[in-house]
């Protein structure tokens, strides 16, 4: 029998996350609710089914769980009264159910992060944990039953990092919502939002929370960063390593009041040192990113199995990408006196049972000498999972890639077309510039008679014009200019480059600059065109 629920399971991992917020779209949850404000989704009473059986939970019960550590359990009743009945929390079930392991996998492929899973079933009328805050961003899938939750803002400010579940009722206030949480709906919490639940009178509750963005903030970044950056910075730069002032310690400190010009002047210099601080960052977050990459790479559940690669002894033929790019991180290692190689960590022999566990997992790598395979390995980062020909990559690496199932291959008939390049923002202010020198110049001695405006400099004119093309180049040139200039263009183009000579070719190629044509808007001498209405 099919299971009607599980609508994402032979997906994407964009599918995966899309049919987990629907029917928002991803776009709108995280312009709307994403680390701002909880989001209440009701869905179909046989959304979640078959996500985590109770005969999955039962199977693993009966081997036995580790309290405390795999399995938790608690019952509070009204005023901290011992009430019958306790709510069991049984800790990352993925470790033994394959299909919240799938889940988790497509969602850590997705947001490039760890995603951990927690399974609640509280009895009847049953009160679960005390009011609470997590430091994570937490999705609570109701699988059965119904729960009541009451929801507040954090009194320590948004997004904190740490837990907190010592929270009374007087200093939370009145609740930022009310809700019944029943089959098939879902709750998101953005971190830091506290909440309390019981199970509804004669009904028993059982939800999964899947949760992310443990540790994940600017801030936990940023402590991976500086460190480096300060050593590098302290190398480099004499001015870290000068002695601090003569008895600073004397009037440094809360205890110290009597020196404010002191301090104002130490400051001034700690805030120089910061700034220059700034330069140093870009390779220690290049290196942080290397380290924190390999980090997850080998932290992460296994990405989800494909179906095996095709055509290896004939790679060259065929077109490639990686497998899962989100489960492979390539670093270059390079030690003085030795030579540099290439490290591709993986994670594709990563154990489910291992997923969010205390013991670091020794990472799965391929070590490669020298730098040959560079080349392909960057083609296959830079396609970020777009099938791309392998015909001018390094066939012996990539049937060695295939066999590990790094890499898969299909047909050439998948690599995507190359769209013509639109010109970056740096090309569009170029073409803006140009032609708004074209179309407001002056008669300054360029465009007029006399010795300035002589025949060389008419003939140089000219030529520059016929270099650039004519004016069927300069209505393509045009297209790139938005906005404003869609007057500005017409008054240009009003004034043909082919007067008085210049080139009739239609075939001349303006790709290379996309706003030089419109320097042969330039006009004549004795003729200025007209300034445009913008």
């Amino acid at each position: 029998m099919a299971e009607p629920g599980l609508d994402w399971a032979a997906g994407s991992p964009e599918e995966a996350f899309a049919w987990l917020v629907a029917p928002l779209t991803p776009k709108q949850f995280f312009q709307k609710h994403w680390e701002k404000r909880p989001l209440h989704l009701q869905g179909a009473s046989g959304r979640f089914d078959g996500l985590l059986p109770r005969a999955c939970l039962e199977a693993r019960l009966r081997k036995g769980l580790a309290y405390g550590k795999e399995l938790n359990l608690a019952r509070c009743g009204a005023d901290g009264q011992v009430a019958q009945g306790c709510s069991v929390q049984v800790v990352h079930p993925q470790r033994f159910c394959p299909k919240v392991a799938a889940l988790l996998a497509r969602l850590e492929a997705h947001f490039g992060c760890l995603w951990g899973a927690n399974s609640f079933r509280t009895p009847a009328g049953g009160k679960g944990f005390k009011a609470h805050h997590d430091e994570v961003e937490v999705f609570m899938l109701q699988l059965e039953g119904a729960k009541r939750w009451r929801l507040h803002s954090c009194p320590k400010g948004p997004l904190p990092r740490d837990y907190c579940w010592d929270y009374s009722e007087q200093e939370l206030g009145e609740p930022l919502m009310e809700l019944v949480l029943k089959q098939g709906d879902l709750l998101y919490l953005p971190r830091g939002t506290v909440h309390k639940g019981e199970a509804v009178e004669g009904e028993e509750s059982h939800h999964l929370t899947i949760s992310t963005y443990q540790k994940f903030s600017w801030a936990d970044f940023m402590q991976k960063v500086l460190p480096t950056a300060l050593d590098q910075a302290a190398a480099s730069e004499p001015r870290f390593r000068e002695g601090l002032p003569l008895r600073c310690l004397s009037w440094l400190g809360e205890q110290h009041s009597a020196a404010p010009r002191r301090r104002r002047a130490f400051l001034a210099q700690l805030r120089s040192r910061l700034r220059g601080l700034a330069r140093y960052a870009a390779p220690a977050a290049r290196g942080a990113g290397d380290f924190l990459g390999a980090q997850l790479v080998a932290r992460r559940l296994p990405p989800v199995a494909r179906r095996p690669a095709e055509g290896v002894a004939d790679v060259a033929a065929r077109a490639v990408r990686w497998a899962e790019p989100g489960a492979v991180r390539v670093v270059v290692e390079s030690r003085p006196g030795s030579e540099p190689e290439i490290q591709i960590y993986h994670s594709w022999d990563n154990a489910a049972e291992n997923h969010m566990q205390d013991v670091e997992p020794e990472p799965a790598c391929i070590v490669l000498e020298g730098l040959q395979a560079l080349p392909t390995l960057q083609a296959l980062n830079r396609a970020c999972g777009e099938w791309i020909p392998a015909a001018s990559l390094d066939s012996e690496l990539l049937e060695g890639l295939c066999e590990h199932g790094l890499v898969e291959t299909g047909d050439l008939g998948r690599v995507p077309r190359k769209r013509p390049r639109e010109p970056g923002r740096a090309a569009r202010r170029r073409s803006l510039l140009r032609a708004q020198k074209g179309c407001h110049k002056e008669e300054d001695g360029r465009c007029g008679t006399g010795a300035v405006g002589s025949k060389r400099k008419r003939t140089r004119k000219k030529a520059k014009r016929s270099a650039f093309g004519t004016k069927k180049d300069a209505v393509l040139a045009a297209h790139v200019l938005q906005g404003a200039l869609s007057v500005c263009k017409a008054q240009c183009l009003s004034v043909s480059p082919c007067e008085e000579g210049g080139s009739s070719d239609d075939s001349s190629d303006c790709g290379s600059d996309a706003g030089s044509s419109f320097d042969s808007a330039d006009s004549e001498p004795g003729h200025r065109p007209q300034k445009p209405q913008v």
